[in-house]
C-alpha cells in the first residue's frame, strides 16, 4: 500500500511537471491585428507568450514558448536576451504597448493551410532567424515574415524554437548561406 501511493504520487508530479499555463500570460489578448503580432510577457521570464492560430476557423489563443537557455524574455526588444540585457521592470508595467520589431523579410514561404500557418521555417540566408506566417490586416490572410533569435541563439527547424549555439545543429530542410 505504501509503495503504491509513492508511485501514484511520483507519477502525478511527473506528469504535470514542466507544463506552462497560458493564465499566466500577462496583458496578451489574441483579438486584433496588434495584439497578434506582439509577443507577451509570462509569469517566469524564461519563457513568453504569443498568439498562434487554433483550428481552422478558430479565434487566436494564447501559446507559451520558452526562451533559449541563459536567456530572459524582454518585451521591450520583443525577443529573449541575455541576462545582463533583461530589465524585469518591463513586464511589470501594465501599460505594455505592443512594440512590433517585424523586420524586412525574404522570407517566402506559402501562407495558406494551417499547416503552414502554425510551422516555423528556416531562415533562407541566416541561421540566426526564421521565418514565420503572420497575420495581415487582411482577415485570414497571413505573409510570411523574418523574426529574430535571441543572441547566442540559433534557430532549429527540429524542435521550433532557437535554441543555445552551443547545442544546435543544422535540421534546416533546406541548405542556409
Amino acid at each position: 500500500m505504501f509503495f503504491r501511493a509513492i508511485l501514484l504520487v511520483a507519477l502525478f508530479s511527473t506528469s504535470t511537471r514542466g507544463q506552462t499555463a497560458v493564465e499566466s500570460c500577462i496583458g496578451s489578448k489574441c483579438k486584433t491585428y496588434q495584439n497578434v503580432n506582439t509577443l507577451w510577457c509570462y509569469s517566469d521570464p524564461d519563457h513568453y507568450c504569443q498568439c498562434r492560430a487554433a483550428a481552422a476557423g478558430q479565434p487566436w489563443k494564447e501559446q507559451v514558448m520558452p526562451c533559449a537557455d541563459g536567456t530572459k524574455f524582454s518585451f521591450k526588444r520583443q525577443v529573449c536576451v541575455r541576462q545582463e540585457l533583461w530589465d524585469k521592470s518591463e513586464c511589470l508595467s501594465t501599460g505594455m504597448g505592443g512594440a512590433n520589431t517585424v523586420v524586412d523579410s525574404p522570407c517566402t514561404q506559402n501562407c495558406s493551410t494551417y499547416a503552414d500557418i502554425v510551422k516555423l521555417r528556416c531562415h533562407p540566408k541566416n541561421a540566426k532567424a526564421f521565418c514565420q506566417c503572420r497575420p495581415t490586416d487582411v482577415p485570414k490572410v497571413f505573409t510570411p515574415v523574418k523574426m529574430p533569435c535571441a543572441n547566442g541563439t540559433t534557430f532549429s527547424f527540429q524542435r521550433q524554437t532557437c535554441m543555445a549555439d552551443a547545442l544546435w545543429t543544422n535540421s534546416c530542410p533546406q541548405k542556409i548561406k
